[in-house]
């Protein structure tokens, strides 16, 4: 079984952490919804934020559509949506592997 790690979305309210910063064999990141960064309105303040923390890679979502880009040395992942996908391609996820300090991912649809 694989290690999972999740955060609350904006229309969730249990008991589950908002925002998570954590590191993986010396790969700090981020993992937010990204609501509270306004990312529906550009990455920009979500870039700032992630630099502001020294993050290599934030994994975010709240738009509903896949991203797979890097800012100013930091590596963007917004998996998409298993439910409602807004970018006209099936339903995805993101299946990420960590080892050595190297990262690969890999977008899974439906």
């Amino acid at each position: 079984m694989k290690n999972s790690i999740a955060v609350a979305g904006n229309c969730d309210f249990d008991n589950v952490e908002e925002e998570l910063i954590f590191e993986l064999e010396g790969i700090k990141i981020l993992l937010t919804h990204g609501h509270r960064h306004r990312v529906k309105y550009g990455i920009e303040f979500l870039v700032d934020y992630a630099k502001s923390k020294s993050v290599n890679i934030v994994i975010f979502g709240h738009t509903h559509k896949k991203e797979n880009r890097i800012i100013d040395g930091i590596q963007l992942i917004n998996p998409g949506s298993l439910s409602l996908p807004r970018d006209g391609i099936d339903q995805s996820y993101v299946i990420m592997n960590i080892k050595n300090g190297v990262y690969d991912f890999e977008y899974r649809f439906l």
